[in-house]
């Protein structure tokens, strides 16, 4: 939704992909253009190379925007995108084969010329100093510190830098859902939500993503999805671009699936 927005703001055409299970989704909504890609298993979708090239073509684009998870990381697809003809937005293949490994990164930083307190490698839920003196990790959080935000998974595609004074406009929101290992799974409850920074009168708000968060567990359970990455990628992004387009804010999204 991040990159559809940019496009728009931009004056560029976007067009969507979607699994069945997303057909209603906010990101189909909000593209110019959405083409069906397959059934709710990525690897019959979103991890379908030929049918996303197949839909480039169709809609006769000129650039692909891999997106946030899946194929993000994905030198085979850079480098399938740009034999077709088409830009891929993000690294070229060879560069995330490079980049990909932190060892061999800290190596070409070095060889770069990066000295050696500059070279700083962060995991999710570190907090890092950025000042004139240099970059590192500390321990004590500061108001104005940055640290690094994601979905908690281990996954850099999903990693940023948020200042704290930002994020303390914004507001941070945590989704708390229980899910069944046994009797065919599902939900045990509806998901509990805890919100910071959101100001009074936000209890509608808050009704309407914990209900948009129930509905988005409940369609992906019911179609077998059940990896815990894919569902909280998708709550990530559903709720998020659900406060974007109702408050212009970005809270920092906390998905904290249990199984029970």
């Amino acid at each position: 939704m991040r990159v559809i927005r940019a496009c728009h703001e931009l004056g560029i055409r976007a067009v969507a992909v979607y699994s069945d299970v997303d057909r209603d989704a906010l990101h189909v909504r909000l593209a110019d253009e959405a083409y069906p890609i397959g059934p709710a298993s990525p690897r019959e979708s979103y991890l379908a190379i030929p049918k996303l090239l197949e839909v480039a073509r169709r809609a006769k684009c000129d650039a692909v925007h891999p997106g946030y998870g899946f194929l993000s990381e994905s030198a085979e697809f850079a480098d399938v995108v740009r034999d077709a003809g088409l830009v891929f937005v993000g690294p070229p293949g060879d560069v995330q084969r490079r980049l990909g490994e932190k060892t061999q990164a800290r190596r070409l930083a070095r060889e770069a010329g990066v000295p050696e307190d500059r070279i700083v490698l962060a995991e999710n839920g570190s907090v890092v100093e950025l000042s004139a003196d240099g970059v590192g990790i500390v321990d004590e959080i500061e108001s104005g510190v940055t640290f690094v935000d994601g979905l908690g998974v281990g996954d850099v595609h999903d990693v940023a830098l948020r200042d704290r004074r930002r994020l303390a406009e914004d507001g941070v929101l945590i989704i708390i859902a229980t899910l069944a290992t046994r009797n065919g799974g599902g939900m045990t409850a509806a998901p509990e939500l805890i919100a910071r920074g959101f100001g009074e009168g936000a209890e509608p708000l808050l009704d309407e993503l914990r209900a948009e968060a129930a509905r988005v567990l409940e369609t992906l359970l019911a179609d077998d999805v059940d990896e815990m990455k894919l569902l909280q990628e998708h709550l990530h992004d559903t709720l998020g671009g659900l406060v974007y387009d109702r408050t212009g804010r970005r809270p920092m999204i906390l998905p904290v699936l249990v199984e029970v």
